[in-house]
């Protein structure tokens, strides 16, 4: 189980010297800030995503970073 910012970043590395599929991965990381409550807790349960997950050394959730 990822957190939402090492799901994204995975993506974003992934695609680090192509700038076309950075820019798919910028227009869906968008898409899934703008969904709704009901579309994002699908989407975290389908992507299995841990929103309570906290990044190591700050006492917020990775959530709040994203």
């Amino acid at each position: 189980m990822k957190n939402i910012c090492e799901y994204f970043n995975d993506l974003y590395m992934n695609a680090a010297d192509n700038d076309e599929k950075w820019a798919e991965i910028s227009e869906y990381e968008t898409s899934v800030y703008e969904m709704t409550d009901e579309e994002f807790f699908k989407w975290v349960k389908d992507n299995n995503i841990d929103l309570n997950a906290k990044i190591e050394g700050f006492k917020y959730s990775a959530l709040q970073f994203w």
